[in-house]
């Protein structure tokens, strides 16, 4: 297991140029970071660059913030670390003279036998010249202009625009043992490669107008009403091709053909949005504290029956610490807090509620394309929603040495995006149908607590954290109580997504392991074997298929948590 790992070892530099005057600022910041990760070959560089220039003019503040990010990420050659732990420990990669061997599967003399089976030793496709590598370059300038149009009373407008290109590389030669299987008629196809280049385009703008007013020291009032809008588009391109002569020969234009039954592949996204929202918050005498907000917002995502949805939250807080019964000389914050919302999200697919087609290229009618339907129209989509309330307390002691904080929470997801095949007795097939369908709850506790020391040259802070989760399905609609995608099965009134499969019932090492054992299809000497739990009828029936499997268990911890400790001289 040791073999592919390494102790990573990372650097970051940066540097930053302030200039300003009376009115005009400038602010350059430059920085590199390398990250070099556990598995050997693999790092990621980041290089970023921001300007920033504001200009003051009477009521009037001009801003411009300019980002520029690159990043080149390569992965490991070593491959990915399941290979590895998936090997049976007495495998060796290299033979009797400590040469790489392509089967891991080796006898305990490190020679092949005629039966052995092949097991892919990716410590020898980690000697060849793999490459796997992706890159983006994202441009992002925003412009800001603020109106002082009285006191307490500001507009802001805001302009954006961010252009990112994405580019991947994956490239396999032709002696790597992904390709042992081919046949010798397929020699020539031997080497593959996968080039995906990808372009993000947002335009984005809001305008805000903020009000802020103090009534007789005791009362503070604070309004936000503002709108936005956004439109992004995507695209990207993938070509996939076959058969390169030589390892060196690593570049798509080597490529012998495009990929068997396969041609240049793609994808493309439109999605619009607009908003308007409206926030207002209270506070008397700083103790008592009341907020809430509105916002209605539509998408170009949703059916064209739902395209609004409407969304709000309230909340409340109590700073004890400034009541006049408590010690402020121990208490820093004492704050208790609660709040309720309603809140909505997106899909990722950008056209899940329109019909949907694939052309068919290789036939034609009568010199006319046809089409195949891949995702049928739902005018009636809408906005997933979630209720989400908490309560919780804050607390700071001791010149706010000591810090913990506490709450409970809980959310109740609603209309939750679901693609429901679509019967083939439709007339269709690989068709589906995005629907509001599930819903699901989630509720728990979480506690944070941090002590911290700075009153000397050597200054340290302690934190930690521990949080609980209990998550329910409530309804998976269309009159259905379970849900099964490969490994994992949803029950309502369970937690969703847990892992479903067959019980392992050993290793077996002999022919006699396997007679004496429930029939198992494709089982051989040194394969894992399951036990036989039921049949058509409910009771074992000598075979183990798809009647045998069962819940294994959750995916999700009931507990998580974690500690930091950090250090300064």
């Amino acid at each position: 297991l040791a073999k592919p790992l390494r102790t990573g070892v990372g650097q970051k530099h940066s540097l930053s140029i302030e200039l300003n005057n009376n009115n005009l600022s400038l602010i350059a910041d430059f920085s590199y970071n390398h990250i070099a990760g556990v598995m050997k070959g693999s790092t990621r560089d980041t290089y970023d660059g921001s300007l920033q220039a504001s200009y003051r003019h009477k009521n009037f503040n001009f801003r411009n913030i300019l980002t520029v990010t690159s990043n080149v990420a390569n992965d490991s050659p070593y491959g990915l670390f399941s290979e590895y732990a998936a090997m049976n420990p007495y495998y060796s990669p290299y033979d009797t003279h400590g040469l790489l061997v392509k089967n891991a599967a080796l006898s305990v003399d490190g020679l092949d036998t005629d039966n052995s089976e092949f097991v892919a030793n990716p410590l020898y496709n980690a000697s060849l010249s793999t490459k796997i590598e992706s890159r983006y370059l994202d441009v992002t300038n925003n412009l800001y202009v603020e109106w002082a149009v009285m006191q307490g009373l500001k507009a802001t407008l805001r302009f954006g625009i961010t252009e990112k290109r994405t580019s991947a590389d994956e490239f396999y030669p032709a002696n790597h043992l992904k390709f042992n299987d081919y046949e010798k008629d397929e020699f020539a196809r031997k080497g593959s490669y996968q080039a995906n280049t990808g372009h993000l385009k947002k335009l984005s703008g809001d305008f805000n107008v903020r009000y802020s007013v103090a009534v007789k020291e005791h009362h503070n009032l604070f309004a936000n009403v503002g709108m936005n809008l956004s439109d992004e588009s995507y695209e990207e391109i993938v070509h996939k091709a076959e058969g390169f002569p030589n390892d060196r020969m690593n570049d798509l234009i080597f490529a012998k053909q495009y990929l068997k039954e396969s041609k240049p592949d793609g994808k493309e996204s439109t999605i619009r949005d607009i908003g308007f929202l409206a926030v207002l918050n209270y506070s008397y005498d700083n103790k008592y504290l009341l907020d809430g907000s509105l916002r209605t917002s539509a998408s170009s995502q949703f059916g064209s029956e739902n395209r609004w949805g409407y969304f709000w939250s309230a909340g409340v807080g109590w700073n004890i610490h400034k009541e006049n019964f408590i010690d402020d000389k121990i208490f820093d914050n004492l704050k208790l807090r609660g709040s309720v919302g309603y809140t909505g999200s997106q899909s990722q697919d950008a056209y899940a509620s329109m019909a949907t087609y694939k052309y068919l290229l290789d036939h034609t009618y009568t010199d006319y394309l046809g089409a195949e339907l891949k995702g049928m129209k739902n005018d009636d989509l809408k906005w997933q929603k979630k209720m989400d309330y908490n309560v919780g307390i804050d607390l700071a002691l001791f010149n706010n040495r000591l810090e913990f904080t506490a709450e409970w929470y809980k959310n109740t997801s609603e209309d939750l995006l679901y693609a429901v095949p679509v019967p083939e007795q439709a007339g269709v097939s690989n068709t589906t149908v995005t629907m509001n369908a599930a819903s699901m709850n989630n509720s728990g506790f979480e506690f944070a607590a941090t002590y911290r020391n700075r009153d000397h040259d050597f200054k340290y802070e302690v934190s930690a954290n521990l949080s609980t989760v209990r998550n329910r399905v409530t309804s998976l609609g269309f009159g259905t109580d379970s849900y099964i995608s490969g490994a994992y099965i949803t029950n309502v009134g369970e937690e969703i997504g847990k892992f479903y499969g067959w019980v392992y019932d050993g290793i077996a090492r002999t022919q006699a392991d396997l007679d004496n054992h429930a029939t198992q299809e494709g089982a051989q000497i040194g394969d894992c074997l399951y036990k036989d739990v039921s049949g058509p009828d409910g009771k074992p029936d000598g075979k183990v298929d798809a009647n045998d499997q069962v819940v294994l268990g959750s995916g999700m911890p009931k507990i998580n948590f974690g500690l930091n400790a950090r250090f300064e001289y």
